[in-house]
Order: C-alpha cells, then sequence, then structure tokens
C-alpha cells in the first residue's frame, strides 16, 4: 500500500487486510538522512528519519489495529550510493567492512529505536532484513558491479551481520525474513536455501518470504509448489509477501491465484502471512497487465471470487496479527468431535474431517485426537459416519471406551518414582510415551524395551533440528511416519527457538512413542561459553518442550555442533549425546549416499549398538527412511531411541557423560 490511498482507500483496506507492507516508504534510500549524517553521524551512525509517507502508513496501521511487515533494510536497489562511502559523500571513497558493519548496525538500530518512540503501539511482525540478494535466475551472489553491498564485503558476510543486528534490535515479536523474486526457479531457490539453512544454524532466521511475482504463463502451480515445499523444508516458516499475477486471460489468472492461496491454506501451520502486491490494477507497478485481484476502483474480479470461494475450515488461516492463541496441547482435555476447537461439533467439524479424508486438509496431533470420533486409533469413514450421526442427533456418544488420561509412577528399584504423563489406550494398541529424570545423577527413563530382541542389532536413530511442521508432505512426518510404519522408535532434538510455529509436531512425535530430545535454545555452540550460558541454553529448551507435552522431567542433550568440553559436560546436569555415526546430510550428502553409508556399517556389524545423527529438515533424509527403514526391518534390525539403546543393553547414562553409543 501507498500512502496516498490511506484516505479514499481506508474502508475499502480496512474491510479486506489485516496486514499492511510499506511499498516503498521504509526502504533505505526513503529513510536514511544524507544531511544528518554527515552532520552527526561520524562517519559510522546512520541517521534515520522517516518522511510523510512512512509515517502516514505507521500511523494508519497504528490507529487501525493493522499489523505491518517491514521492508526492506539491505538491498542492492534503492539504496543510494553515498551510504558506502566516505563521510556519507556523493563522491567520497567507499569504505572498509568495518566502517559498512557499524553503518548497517546503526540503520538498523536506529530504525527498530524510531518506529518504538514514535508508534508504541504499533506491531511490526514481521522484517525483510535482507531483500534480492541474487542473481535474477539464481546461481550465486549479485556481483559488486550490481550491489554495493558485495563491492565492500565481496561475499554474503553482509547478509549475516545484517540478521545479527537485527536479531539485536527487532522488537518482540517481529520475526526475520530473507526475500527474494524468481524463487521457484531452480537454482535460485538453492541460492535462498542454503542462506537461509546457514542463518538458521546460527539462530538469526525465522522464514523466508517469498515474492511471488508471477504470470500465469509461468511458472505454473506445481513449479511454484516444488520450491514452496522446498522452502518449508528447512523448518523455517514461509510468507508470500509479494503476489501478483499477470495474465492475458482472467480465467487463467483466477485458477493460478486460487493455487496458490490453496497451497498457503494447505501449509497453513508454516505460512502466517500473504500479501498482495497492491490493492488495484490501475495503482500495480504492473498495471498494463492486471496483476491483482480487484480493478479499477476496487472492483473485485475473477481472481478475487475465486480465491474467496476456497473453504478455509475455522483455526486453519493464520494471519498477520498473530493474534491467534493455538489450542491448548495437552492431550487430556480435547474434545471428541471439536476438530476446530470453537468449543461445539457441528457442521464445520464435519467438513474438515471430510477434507481431511480427502487428503485435502493436514491434521495436528490434537486434530487427530478430536476425529478418531469411533476410538479406534485410525482415522477412517466410520468416525465421519458417527460424527453425522452425533450432529444429526442420532447418537449423543462419541469415542465410546476412551479413558480420560491419568497420572501414573514408575519407579526403579532403590530410585525416588518419576511422575509421567500417560494416556490410557485400548491394551493392544498402547503406546508409551517416552519421558525421564535424571536422579541422584544417574538417567532414568521409562521407556518399554519389551518389544526389543537383544539377540538380534539394534541402532539409535537421532534426527536434530526440528521443528518442520505437521503437514503430511513435511520431511518430520515423513520420516516418523517411515519410522511408526516399520514399527521401529527413534529420538528426535528440538531446538527451543525453533519450534515456537510448530509445537504441534513436538507434541505428535511424543504422542506417537518418539523420544523427545533438547538441542539447546538457540542452536548456539556451548564450547567455551559460561556455566551460566549453559544451563540458560539447556533450561530454556526443556521449559518449552515440557510446556508442550504437559511434563516435569528432563531430557537427553544433543550438542550443537557436537562440541562439548568440560565446562559445558561439568554444567549440564544430564547425559550428552553425540553420534557414532554421522550420516553427512547436512553436508550435502544425497539420499543414496546415506543410505549405502548406513547398509555399509549394516553389513560389516560396526552400526551395530550406535548412535546415528541425522537431521529431519533434509528431503534426502527423509528419502532415505522411506527407503532404508522398511529394508532394516527385513533384515532384522531394530531402530530404537538413545534411551531405549542403553535400557536394553543394560547400559548407563550419566549426567554429563559424552556418549556415542551403547559399548
Amino acid at each position: 500500500v501507498s500512502p496516498h490511498e490511506l484516505g479514499s482507500g481506508a474502508s475499502f483496506i480496512k474491510k479486506h487486510f489485516n496486514s499492511i507492507t510499506p511499498e516503498n516508504e521504509l526502504k533505505p534510500e526513503a529513510i536514511i538522512n544524507q544531511q544528518a549524517s554527515q552532520q552527526f553521524g561520524n562517519n559510522v551512525n546512520t541517521q534515520i528519519s522517516f518522511n510523510n509517507g512512512a509515517k502516514q502508513t505507521m500511523k494508519f496501521c497504528e490507529d487501525n489495529g493493522i499489523p505491518m511487515r517491514g521492508h526492506t533494510f539491505v538491498w542492492y536497489s534503492q539504496t543510494p550510493d553515498w551510504f558506502f562511502r566516505e563521510n556519507f559523500s556523493s563522491n567520497g571513497a567507499y569504505v572498509s567492512k568495518d566502517i559498512m558493519d557499524k553503518r548497517m548496525e546503526s540503520m538498523i538500530k536506529n530504525t527498530f529505536a524510531a518506529i518504538k518512540e514514535q508508534f508504541p503501539k504499533l506491531e511490526v511482525y514481521s522484517y525483510d532484513v535482507c531483500n534480492e540478494l541474487f542473481l535474477n535466475d539464481g546461481g550465486g551472489l549479485r556481483p559488486g558491479s550490481n550491489s554495493n553491498w558485495t563491492k565492500i564485503y565481496g561475499d554474503d558476510s553482509f547478509a549475516v551481520k545484517a540478521f545479527e543486528y537485527a536479531r539485536k534490535y527487532a522488537p518482540e515479536g517481529c520475526k526475520l525474513y530473507l526475500n527474494d523474486y524468481n524463487e521457484y526457479i531452480p537454482a535460485k531457490t538453492n541460492d535462498i536455501y542454503n542462506l537461509a539453512m546457514k542463518l538458521k544454524e546460527k539462530g538469526l532466521i525465522d522464514g523466508i518470504g517469498m515474492q511471488s511475482h508471477l504470470d500465469v504463463s509461468y511458472p505454473s502451480a506445481q513449479v511454484y509448489k516444488t520450491a514452496l515445499e522446498k522452502f518449508l523444508s528447512t523448518g523455517l516458516e514461509v510468507q508470500i509477501t509479494e503476489l501478483d499475477i499477470t495474465c492475458g486471460s482472467d480465467s487463467a489468472q483466477a485458477a493460478l491465484f486460487k493455487d496458490i492461496f490453496e497451497l498457503a491454506v494447505k501449509h497453513a501451520d508454516q505460512i502466517p502471512a500473504l500479501t498482495v502486491w497492491g490493492t488495484h490494477d490501475s495503482i500495480s507497478w504492473r498495471s498494463s497487465q492486471n496483476p491483482l485481484l480487484f480493478g479499477a476502483g476496487y472492483t473485485p474480479k475473477s481472481a478475487y471470487t475465486s480465491v474467496m470461494s476456497i473453504n478455509v475450515p475455522s483455526g486453519n488461516g493464520n494471519t498477520g496479527n498473530n493474534n491467534n492463541n493455538p489450542p491448548s496441547q495437552n492431550p487430556s482435555d480435547f474434545k471428541f468431535g471439536d476438530i476446530n476447537d470453537d468449543g461445539v461439533v457441528d457442521l464445520s467439524d464435519l467438513s474438515i474431517l471430510a477434507m481431511h479424508l480427502l487428503g485435502n486438509y493436514d491434521f495436528t496431533s490434537r486434530q487427530q485426537l478430536s476425529a478418531d470420533v469411533s476410538y479406534s486409533n485410525k482415522i477412517d469413514l466410520s468416525d465421519l459416519a458417527l460424527l453425522r450421526q452425533f450432529i444429526s442427533n442420532k447418537t449423543d456418544k462419541l469415542g465410546s471406551g476412551y479413558v480420560p488420561p491419568v497420572v501414573t509412577t514408575v519407579t526403579t528399584p532403590s530410585q525416588p518414582p518419576v511422575q509421567t504423563t500417560t494416556t490410557q489406550q485400548k491394551p493392544a494398541d498402547s503406546i508409551t510415551k517416552m519421558s525421564g529424570k535424571v536422579v541422584n545423577g544417574v538417567w532414568q527413563s521409562n521407556c518399554d524395551v519389551s518389544w526389543i530382541d537383544t539377540s538380534k542389532p539394534m541402532v539409535a536413530f537421532t534426527f536434530d533440528d526440528g521443528a518442520v511442521g505437521t503437514s503430511e508432505s513435511s520431511t518430520s512426518i515423513r520420516i516418523q511416519n517411515a519410522l511408526t510404519k516399520n514399527g521401529f522408535h527413534a529420538t528426535f532434538f528440538y531446538v527451543g527457538g525453533w519450534i515456537r510455529n510448530n509445537q504441534a509436531e513436538v507434541l505428535r512425535a511424543y504422542n506417537s512413542g518418539f523420544e523427545i530430545g533438547n538441542h539447546t535454545q538457540s542452536h548456539a555452540n556451548l564450547s567455551g561459553q559460561s556455566s551460566s550460558k549453559v544451563t540458560q541454553e539447556i533450561g530454556q529448551c526443556k521449559s518449552l518442550l515440557n510446556q508442550i507435552i504437559g511434563g516435569t522431567g528432563d531430557f537427553l542433550v544433543r550438542p550443537p555442533y557436537l562440541a562439548v568440553d568440560a565446562n559445558f559436560s561439568g554444567n549440564a546436569g544430564v547425559p550428552l549425546i553425540n553420534c557414532g555415526i554421522d550420516t553427512q546430510d547436512w553436508n550435502n550428502a544425497s539420499k543414496d549416499q546415506i543410505v549405502n553409508k548406513l547398509k555399509s556399517a549394516m553389513q560389516d556389524g560396526s552400526l551395530r549398538n550406535q548412535v546415528v545423527l541425522m537431521h529431519e529438515t533434509y528431503e534426502t533424509t527423509a528419502s532415505a527412511m522411506e527407503e532404508l527403514l522398511p529394508y532394516m526391518k527385513s533384515q532384522g534390525w531394530q531402530v530404537v531411541s538413545v534411551s531405549e539403546l542403553f535400557k536394553a543393553n543394560n547400559k548407563q547414562l550419566n549426567a554429563g557423560g559424552v556418549y556415542n553409543a551403547a559399548k
């Protein structure tokens, strides 16, 4: 939205949208003040001033309770050349990296400070920290001839620094995004993906922005979907940030708009916002090609009608408001049939169940519990029929045979009891929800090893860096499904800072009988850190994991980067789990390389009783598990969690100990 529309178009905007991105008003050339920087900046302190357009836009958002996307800090375009020169002068020499670091940091710091001071009630829910870093069709960073950022730095270190500064100064709740266009072209998809994963490893990024300036002739919905799913596989949020679709055919445009919106609805657990780049065709930057949902005078087009025909189940549509309170994750207080968690069982719940059975709607763990109204531990047409009868008042009973959760006590000889929450189920379908606690320096787990045949080979598979999400197409759920299908278990090590928007995945893994592990709060390298930093990183993640699963226990810890020193181990308070075999999936190992490495270790016996390192975030890993696990089962192997591996082998795990295998 441009500020000139905020008068005549105010009613239209407030009716149709709950998020605003300023079109040009927060771009660098619009906010950095050359004269003030020369006068007060001492060559390093970038001075910020908002023009009337920026002020008008932010005031409109603040007054109307409309959250704002910030756009943008680091961009090759619309950033004045003098910003990179000595004394902020138009004819000065280009400055050093050190000077540019300070200018970039102060630009970001002073912008956030000015927003807070001038618009204290404005919600800035996300910000495009870096925009359009890569060549048009991918293949690397823009060269120095096209980007002053690359000219000064020579590599992508400026992008890393930008996210470091944004993380340091952004207001609470503001998500940090890497934004680009032509993001669906494979080479560029890979560029964006690789940098996003690099930033994620450092705990600096929250999401990827897909600009989505499309045309009815290219890309197709399938090409777009391939890129979207690649980005979703990172476990980060994705926002569609600048959607418009140029066209020669209204019907073709309407169809593609609907396809894109439906993809967003399908992956709503990871896509919190979708932005169209303009209100109506006449004022679009691509106005000659009529790219928007509304024509001149805010007249709805076929594209608008098509989008509004999409069935968005209640509770499945996130918005920029970030005011959607997720349903309670405690499985004990769900209600049979209330699939959308609105307190009543009605036709909307029946519609959601029908969509799920058709493959058009993915359930969270809580929804799976609610939808199993026949209480058969599976969701099928019998649930649809029973729910229809209930809504028609032909039956008054859902979930017959279900017994609410109770607290049971798991005891270990000569040790105090460990409290764990379990849900009573039919004996044939009993699932042990693994939990544990350190008692007198020794790890005590309630894991059930009666199913393990100790005369046969076993191995513990571990998956790091979640959570990704609960879409059935996500790498995390594919891995979980492959394990469950073959009757296997595993340990999933979650990063506290990366599961804020994917808590349902953690609960799903826990309820499915997998072991939940702690991969620290921010994934920072804790080797060489202070004692307080170690305990803080472990403690914050532990607290969040317990909140999600409704527990009070401890969790095994996977050290970030497998780096451990004496201070780390001395202050961890729990066993530290490294690995005996690293699949190198994080280092671009292919699916076949992962499979062949583990098959080879099976054949020579070196896999037995090892802890294997993998990550739930990679397509290659998910594909490898789908191929490998049935083979392992056919060869008599048992894939188990870390606690099961050690318990079945009568091996003790001690607090502060570092373990690679149960030997």
